[in-house]
């Protein structure tokens, strides 16, 4: 539903998935971005924070939280976030 840009029924299938696998970074990631298409980017960036708790790693998270930040405004937030996807990203090259 997320590709065919229809954010209700994708919000209502992420979550169900969450109440199956709450521990799901993927699926907070995705309803993030859900969130994002629909212009709430406060519970854009809830989600991607919660994806981020539960795997530190994935700097497509961090790109997206960043960005919700920088729409938002929060330009100190939006440039750590990118900060972190690079260091990430640089880490797995040089690996």
């Amino acid at each position: 539903m997320a590709k065919k840009n229809d954010c209700g029924r994708a919000l209502a299938d992420y979550n169900r998935a969450l109440r199956l696998y709450p521990k799901d970074e993927r699926a907070y990631f995705h309803r993030g971005t859900a969130y994002a298409k629909k212009g709430d980017y406060g519970r854009a960036i809830k989600n991607y924070t919660k994806a981020l708790s539960l795997d530190p790693i994935w700097p497509e998270t961090y790109r997206n939280r960043g960005e919700a930040y920088r729409i938002k405004g929060d330009n100190d937030r939006a440039a750590a976030d990118f900060s972190q996807a690079l260091l990430i990203e640089c880490a797995y090259k040089t690996a």
